[in-house]
């Protein structure tokens, strides 16, 4: 009854005596390991052609803080040189990384599951989960686009990344990284443990820039930090000339860049989120004290209808939870597509002398501006509803309208007439002719810089991003915004013939 086992062990001795024989032996030549393979650093690199700079950042951060549940987002330009701080650091590379930077905070802790779903480059941590709008690792790489060694700082532990994962040299970080074989890429610290505690010790100068930025004590062992801190050190001249992810220098001129960028968009960051309701633009120079150069509002006027999952139709934070109002009331069959409506105030203020301080030409002057919306929302009820069933979609088939319906005295009336944008709930460089603005699951390109098109290949009845983003506009957009219309007519709101879209346009 052995006798096949005593057989396989037999064929199996023999394989292997033959496989060792070949191996010292010239059987050997013309055969190579090998196989395909990609650097993390490649990889970073292509990703980036996708979040090439600009409010790519600033969007992904909002939108990650929003998806955590986070209700303040502050973004500070630090441009203190900190050269006092550069000795007794990780790693000689990261003398470089003590001067300045750009800082990320939100009032939501990062979970075990966040820390862990920052490493992943695949970014389908979100995917599945249809309350959640981005997708956190691909997204947070946009940061690549200014540093090449980010951190994150929240609860007990501080993650760096490190994604050149770089062995030579003698600093603590390359001995860690000979140790694990090499291929190391980041290092987390927990200061909660004893040998979390000996490496602040022993690197003082590592973390004396964390300091009083937004609450850190000056010993980040002293408790756990109640919120997320994202440092990320803009990149030197010299970084850029040796990175292997991007070799754009980011300095002073291309932080005011973005600071401006983001502050003309900024009365239209918070228009559709569901958490965040409050940002702020920082910088902090000599000193400890950060000024203010912006900050944006979000506030409820009037609940009109109470989304179907809330009890309190007074606060805020309970009536833009849109994505899971919308899940609960496909679950209830309802006839009823029409999910909320309320009216918002979106207050926006900028300071003028700080701008200038930051050779920010675009706020010549001191605005405090207010603008009120009439935001209604609606689910699919034909197409996108059955296509929302399919494996790909993990997404309620869910749009949003949003039309201006007051604005302070200050603000032209060439910029009230501006046309539409779309949003993924952060708003998209896609205009429209619709001189309101649209929201919706949008199925939308990696990059979240464009919407998905019908081709000519999605024409065999399948579910497909350009039918799906049609869909969404044929149903749920036009229920929401004929619901708007009619509230407007009701309460005796007046448009302008500007208000909506000329035919010619709208077509």
């Amino acid at each position: 009854t052995n006798r096949p086992a005593n057989s396989y062990c037999r064929l199996k001795g023999a394989l292997q005596t033959r496989l060792r024989s070949m191996a010292s032996a010239e059987d050997l030549e013309g055969l190579e390991l090998c196989g395909q393979s990609e650097s993390l650093t490649q990889r970073l690199r292509n990703i980036l052609k996708d979040y090439s700079d600009g409010l790519a950042i600033p969007k992904e951060i909002i939108q990650n803080a929003d998806d955590a549940g986070a209700t303040k987002v502050t973004l500070i330009y630090d441009s203190r040189s900190n050269r006092q701080w550069q000795k007794s650091v990780l790693s000689g590379r990261m003398a470089d990384c003590q001067g300045p930077s750009l800082w990320a905070h939100n009032n939501s802790e990062f979970t075990p599951e966040d820390f862990t779903n920052l490493l992943n480059l695949g970014g389908a941590t979100k995917r599945s989960q249809s309350t959640k709008v981005g997708r956190f690792g691909l997204g947070f790489n946009s940061v690549y686009n200014l540093t090449d060694v980010p951190s994150v700082f929240s609860g007990w532990r501080l993650q760096f990344l490190d994604p050149h994962g770089e062995t030579r040299g003698r600093g603590f970080l390359e001995d860690v990284y000979r140790r694990q074989g090499g291929n190391s890429t980041g290092v987390k610290l927990n200061f909660a443990t004893k040998a979390g505690q000996q490496v602040l010790a022993d690197f003082p100068h590592q973390f004396a820039p964390y300091a009083g930025v937004m609450g850190c004590a000056s010993d980040l062992s002293a408790q756990p930090y109640r919120g997320t801190l994202i440092r990320l050190p803009l990149r030197t001249p010299q970084q850029a000339k040796e990175s292997k992810i991007c070799q754009q220098v980011y300095g002073e001129m291309e932080m005011r860049d973005l600071l401006g960028k983001t502050a003309e968009v900024a009365h239209l960051l918070l228009l559709f989120t569901q958490s965040v309701s409050a940002l702020r633009l920082l910088h902090l120079r000599d000193g400890p004290k950060a000024a203010m150069l912006l900050e944006v509002k979000r506030s409820l006027i009037e609940c009109l209808r109470p989304l179907p999952v809330t009890s309190d139709s007074g606060k805020l934070c309970d009536q833009t939870q849109v994505l899971t109002a919308a899940v609960h009331k496909m679950q209830q069959e309802s006839a009823e597509k029409l999910i909320g409506q309320l009216r918002l105030r979106i207050e926006t203020w900028y300071s003028v002398k700080v701008a200038k301080r930051l050779g920010i030409d675009a706020l010549t002057v001191d605005t405090n501006r207010k603008d009120d919306w009439l935001q209604s929302t609606a689910i699919g009820f034909s197409d996108s509803l059955e296509m929302s069933q399919h494996n790909e979609v993990f997404r309620p088939p869910l749009a949003s309208v949003a039309v201006r319906i007051k604005t302070s005295q200050d603000v032209s009336a060439a910029d009230v007439v501006k046309p539409g944008v779309a949003f993924s709930f952060l708003p998209l460089p896609v205009e429209t002719p619709l001189l309101f603005h649209v929201n919706a699951t949008f199925a939308v390109t990696s990059s979240r810089r464009h919407l998905e098109e019908t081709t000519m290949d999605e024409s065999d009845g399948r579910w497909h991003p350009g039918r799906w983003n049609a869909a969404l506009l044929r149903e749920a957009a036009c229920t929401a915004l004929v619901a708007a219309i009619q509230r407007m007519a009701s309460d005796g709101i007046v448009g302008t013939p500007d208000l909506w879209p000329l035919p010619e346009a709208a077509s």
